[in-house]
């Protein structure tokens, strides 16, 4: 498992991975459906510019995300 900030080359990756997330273990999410479109945006906010999101990546998929404020 390898590290990565969260960014608009792999932010597909972590979208894709909630779906499937949320398709596997639904009663393990903390949210009805995924804001695809928020996620995107939320990466170009100034806010977020200044915090850190990383993104665990296993086998080229990502699979958690840990923000840091």
């Amino acid at each position: 498992m390898y590290f990565e900030r969260l960014n608009e080359q792999n932010v597909e990756q972590y979208i894709d991975y909630l779906k499937l997330a949320m398709q596997q273990e639904p009663d393990m999410m903390t949210v009805e459906e995924i804001d695809e479109e928020g996620i995107r945006t939320r990466l170009r906010d100034s806010f977020y510019e200044k915090s850190t999101s990383i993104l665990a990546m296993e086998n080229n998929e990502g699979r958690y995300l840990i923000s840091a404020y």
